[in-house]
């Protein structure tokens, strides 16, 4: 929104008016009644920024591997008195497979990490929560997309 001297003028022209929240061409802006002929106008500014959705996190819970999975695997191993190669064999894997990971040089994928996780009784895997924020039930701003095109081909 463009200010001169404290006043709030249109987005679109800078002319000093009663402000509508409209769409023009994908974009919401603050527009003044000519302006906001040229796209879908939703109602005065007081009026539709009161109608704003609020955020709301939203919480997403991820399975990580640790950092230190190489130093944790190795000593497991060696607490059990296992060479690599009958790590391997024991869970059925290439040796290689196991110098790669102990090397660093790999990290195991989940579902690897929990098979050793069950035969060393250790922890490789932890759950790391991430939280992103987004508006809650905010209206499709409409108009044609990329996707709208692909749909109809």
């Amino acid at each position: 929104m463009v200010s001169l001297g404290g006043r709030v003028n249109c987005e679109m022209c800078c002319k000093e008016d009663n402000l509508f929240l409209a769409v023009i061409e994908g974009t919401q802006m603050k527009v003044c009644s000519e302006c906001a002929n040229f796209g879908k106008r939703l109602g005065p500014v007081q009026e539709a920024e009161q109608r704003k959705a609020p955020i709301v996190p939203e919480k997403e819970i991820l399975e990580v591997i640790v950092p230190d999975f190489p130093q944790r695997i190795r000593q497991a191993r060696e607490g059990l008195g296992l060479k690599q190669g009958e790590l391997a064999k024991k869970l059925n894997l290439k040796e290689s497979l196991i110098q790669k990971v102990e090397n660093g040089n790999m990290e195991p994928s989940i579902v690897l990490a929990r098979k050793m996780e069950g035969f060393l009784r250790i922890n490789l895997v932890e759950q790391h929560e991430e939280v992103h924020h987004k508006a809650q039930d905010q209206p499709k701003m409409g108009g044609f997309t990329l996707g709208d095109f692909m749909k109809k081909r």
